[in-house]
């Protein structure tokens, strides 16, 4: 598989190609790569060959964000009766077993029936969506921390260098 950023077309900016096992080649654009990748499956899917990657997983489908600001190279596995965790963010392109698979009506069709849940008044009756969504919510927070802590030692660090100089931070 190859993919790139077209920066020419505006509505359709991502490109992803394929070659089959057999030669054959597949293009799509689209305004992700999760949009380029379901079209190429939808070419692919009725001549029997299933791609075993995260994009094609029945429950993975990108965030709003991740979809808009990075062209959907992540994607998140979405349940049904829980909130995703960070740690279920996935590269759209790594290996999925054959089992986790779906086509993509099979896909669609799960993840409609997970927004219609998740619209309903029932997630408010889960105790488990409020336990991930709370261990979301720490976990992006601490993750959070980290980076600013590092982002600070390396500040600290280049601003020592460039005050003191190379030569005499050795002493």
């Amino acid at each position: 598989m190859e993919h790139a950023l077209v920066e020419q077309d505006s509505d359709a900016p991502w490109w992803l190609s394929l070659v089959g096992p057999d030669g054959v080649k597949f293009d799509a654009t689209g305004v992700d790569l999760y949009d380029c990748l379901k079209q190429i499956r939808r070419q692919t899917e009725p001549s029997g060959i299933l791609l075993c990657c995260n994009g094609a997983r029945r429950n993975a489908r990108p965030s709003g964000f991740y979809g808009s600001t990075l062209g959907a190279v992540v994607v998140y596995q979405h349940h049904r009766w829980r909130a995703a965790m960070p740690w279920e963010l996935v590269d759209i392109f790594g290996y999925a077993p054959p089992r986790k698979i779906a086509t993509v009506e099979d896909q669609e069709a799960y993840l409609e029936s997970v927004d219609s849940f998740r619209q309903s008044m029932l997630p408010l009756l889960n105790p488990l969506q409020w336990i991930t969504y709370g261990l979301s919510v720490l976990c992006y927070r601490v993750l959070d921390v980290r980076a600013r802590v590092r982002d600070g030692r390396n500040f600290s660090k280049k601003n020592l260098k460039k005050r003191v100089g190379p030569e005499q931070s050795r002493s």
